[in-house]
């Protein structure tokens, strides 16, 4: 979240924690069904809106004890259902890795991004485009830049999707295509 969200020249990341943390303590959780808030307070926080305009209260008064009663079986329910919602999605999660994992072999030609080895916090892991220019192996590649060509494991990398293609593409594609 803060990668995506700080400003150009980076230098202003923390000051976006507070706000982006409440953006993810706020925000419905997939596996869970529960935001984080409902799941460690038995509640959603009050956002600045709501105390400024605030929603008409009951006047109805519990006892403590039946206060402390009711939300113990509410944050029970809540446990269940995500614990349920927990259970289902990492099934769906397992199924969608296995369905990945055979995943269709890159061509000869094709263009990539590769993973970088080391990048910094706030910068994209991800370098490229490369040229697949020869499968080694089921799982490895030879794919290369405009100056040279690396071996590298398919597991990192990642189709390129991008209309936009750098001059020295089309050379290398032109050279390998054609041996």
């Amino acid at each position: 979240m803060i990668k995506s969200y700080v400003d150009e020249n980076k230098r202003k990341w923390d000051f976006y924690i507070p706000i982006l943390m409440s953006a993810y303590r706020s925000t419905v959780h997939p596996s869970t069904g529960f935001s984080p808030n409902k799941l460690m307070l038995g509640r959603e926080v009050n956002l600045p809106h709501e105390l400024l305009y605030p929603l008409p209260r009951h006047n109805a008064q519990k006892a403590v004890n039946e206060y402390v009663d009711d939300l113990r079986v509410h944050m029970e329910d809540i446990y269940n259902v995500a614990r349920e919602n927990l259970k289902q999605s990492g099934e769906k999660q397992k199924r969608d890795h296995d369905t990945r994992i055979i995943d269709k072999p890159f061509l000869v030609g094709s263009l990539v991004f590769r993973k970088k080895p080391f990048f910094k916090k706030l910068e994209s892991p991800w370098s490229g485009p490369f040229v697949v220019i020869k499968q080694l192996s089921p799982v490895v590649y030879q794919i290369r830049d405009s100056r040279k060509s690396f071996n590298i494991h398919f597991d990192n990398l990642r189709a390129y999707e991008s209309s936009v293609f750098p001059s020295w593409v089309k050379k290398v594609k032109k050279q390998f295509l054609s041996m």
